[in-house]
């Protein structure tokens, strides 16, 4: 399939059915991820491949917290997609110090050598490396989606499962990660609507006119 191919077929499904995906296949999918490029090479991605009991309890998780706060989200729509999708994975990065960037945000401090201790961090973090390992953690995800989309596997990149991330990370042991996001991979028990697209002279905003 050629790339231009792939990338309009790729679409966001809604609907599963519960079949599995095979080992092969998600094997084959990680493997396509850990190749995506990644800012200094730092290949921050971590990925954990829930179980069907640990699918069951965080959409269990999530509708509880849908129904304790009242808000209005498309997590319950989420939850009941972990709970039917054959497959998801969760994706992860280190742990962010926040008390680390917070320090380095004292930058009197630091130039001043009064926080010798965390003049090595502030090179990491002052200089956005997490919006850096962001970044390559989406670059990773995006080769996991097409990957699938090629072997012909359904996708949904899941943003919601961040509502509970604590409660998620607790749960798996994975208190030392941060939750970045999870995909859904299966085969959709409904055929998934193509969604609009803005224009192109709308979303470029810095080419200025010839004279």
């Amino acid at each position: 399939m050629e790339f231009s191919e792939l990338i309009q077929k790729r679409l966001t499904t809604l609907k599963y059915t519960n079949r599995k995906v095979s080992n092969e296949d998600i094997n084959k999918i990680i493997d396509s991820a850990i190749v995506a490029p990644s800012a200094k090479n730092r290949q921050p991605w971590r990925f954990y491949i829930l179980t069907d009991k640990q699918k069951n309890y965080i959409a269990d998780e999530m509708e509880a917290w849908i129904n304790n706060t009242g808000l209005v989200t498309t997590i319950k729509r989420s939850a009941d997609l972990i709970r039917n999708v054959g497959n998801c994975i969760l994706i992860y990065t280190n742990k962010w110090d926040f008390n680390h960037i917070n320090r380095t945000k004292e930058t009197q401090k630091l130039l001043n050598g009064q926080d010798i201790e965390n003049m090595v961090v502030m090179h990491d973090y002052y200089f956005d490396r997490i919006k850096a390992d962001t970044l390559s953690v989406g670059a990773a995800v995006e080769h996991m989606i097409l990957k699938a989309t090629e072997l012909g596997i359904d996708t949904t990149w899941l943003c919601d499962v961040l509502f509970i991330d604590d409660i998620i990370n607790r749960y798996l042991g994975l208190e030392d990660k941060e939750l970045i996001c999870g995909v859904a991979f299966g085969y959709r028990s409904k055929n998934p609507v193509r969604k609009g697209r803005y224009k192109k002279e709308f979303l470029v905003i810095g080419k200025k006119n010839e004279k």
